[in-house]
């Protein structure tokens, strides 16, 4: 279940493993809807891929610590528990 933890900072958003490789894997459609913005559908698509497979890379199998400034921006991607593999 996800939970969020406010810092002076920002926010965690604390993702159990199923809710990380969700944000992972994500959903194809959404990324099509955004690649159909004119001028920065194409970079939008590319920084949501990136952060995904940043995701995929840091989740565990107890989960994964999302750390969002207060501008919205995810400066750090934590794991939790021992490396897993979403499939």
């Amino acid at each position: 279940m996800a939970s969020i933890d406010t810092r002076f900072w920002g926010v965690i958003v604390h993702l159990d493993q199923g809710e990380g490789c969700f944000a992972a894997m994500g959903l194809p459609a959404g990324e099509l809807a955004l690649a159909a913005i004119p001028v920065w559908g194409p970079l939008i698509v590319a920084a949501v891929k990136l952060h995904k497979a940043w995701i995929a890379a840091n989740t565990g199998d107890q989960g994964v610590d999302l750390h969002f400034n207060w501008a919205g921006f995810l400066h750090f991607v934590g794991r939790r528990g021992n490396p897993f593999t979403c499939s």
